[in-house]
């Protein structure tokens, strides 16, 4: 951290300590272990920099991206999910009154959206996951090409694989 203290003051910045949480994420706990000079990371709840003290969090939110110090990215699935159906609720509300491009258009921005932010950080969720997500995705279409009036649009989207995989 001597380090750290000593690169800040070269470069003139400064650390406002009750705005700055730190995550312990590695591979080798035993090289995290080390460096830490502790016995093990329990014991690191805290470190020092400057006289100001850093608390330790197992989660956080960054860039509304939700990491946990085991990037099993299940806090963000969560949240993707939710916003899904979220958007799902407000298409079933739509589907009678708005055209089938339009409905499409609500699709992108309040569904295919949230899946494809980050998508390339968080993208390597498990398959089980990634499957729930394609559901909603297909009751999605299903709510656009059901409708009453039909004014031939067709459906040309990604499946959700390919949409969290690939971002053109």
């Amino acid at each position: 951290m001597a380090n750290f203290a000593e690169w800040m003051r070269q470069n003139r910045l400064s650390l406002t300590a009750n705005k700055c949480e730190f995550m312990v994420i590695s591979h080798s706990r035993h090289y995290m272990i080390s460096i830490f000079k502790i016995q093990s990371l329990n014991e690191l709840k805290e470190i020092k920099v400057n006289q100001k003290t850093i608390g330790r969090v197992t989660r956080t939110k960054y860039l509304s991206l939700k990491i946990d110090e085991y990037l099993s990215w299940k806090d963000q699935y969560i949240q993707v999910k939710a916003k899904v159906k979220g958007g799902l609720s407000a298409l079933q509300r739509l589907k009678d009154i708005l055209p089938q491009s339009k409905l499409a258009v609500v699709n992108r921005a309040l569904i295919e959206s949230h899946p494809r932010y980050g998508n390339i950080i968080w993208g390597c969720i498990s398959d089980s996951k990634l499957d729930t997500l394609q559901k909603l995705q297909s009751r999605a279409k299903k709510l656009i090409e059901n409708r009453k009036h039909k004014n031939g649009w067709i459906c040309d989207w990604l499946p959700v694989k390919k949409l969290i995989k690939y971002d053109p």
